[in-house]
């Protein structure tokens, strides 16, 4: 009598999409909470809500792809024996360079904020003798 094959595992939704359903439960309430809280409603009040609703949506998005990249790297045995290795490395190798690219405009959407409600940017303003000047606000010491 020769060597058995080992029988083959049977997925089921439970064993086979237990991290992608917690991580899209998870993504979706704080989208939700995002959404509740100015959103994209906030994309047209202006350049200073704008850079900040980005600001926030580029940080939720970018930390979702860190921590399931990192989750790709722990090798989770249920993902690697369904997908094999070599599919679960490029997962987390796209999943990294999207993190990277959202980290990227996250930086950008917040120093433009910075920069446009800085208090240490000079107003112009109109001086007693009606010439416009640059001078700092008393306000803004």
């Amino acid at each position: 009598m020769g060597a058995q094959p080992l029988p083959r595992r049977h997925y089921t939704v439970l064993t086979d999409n237990h991290l992608l359903s917690f991580y899209a439960a998870s993504f979706g309430i704080i989208l939700t909470v995002w959404l509740r809280h100015g959103g994209f409603g906030n994309l047209g009040k202006g350049a200073v809500l704008a850079s900040t609703s980005l600001t926030q949506l580029t940080g939720i998005m970018a930390s979702f792809a860190g921590l399931a990249g990192l989750t790709l790297a722990a090798r989770p045995v249920s993902i690697e024996h369904r997908y094999g290795l070599d599919r679960v490395f490029i997962w987390h190798r796209m999943l990294g360079e999207t993190m990277a690219v959202l980290i990227g405009v996250h930086i950008v959407t917040s120093v433009s904020r910075g920069a446009s409600t800085s208090a240490l940017a000079p107003r112009l303003s109109t001086s007693p003798d009606a010439s416009r000047t640059w001078h700092w606000r008393s306000s803004d010491r």
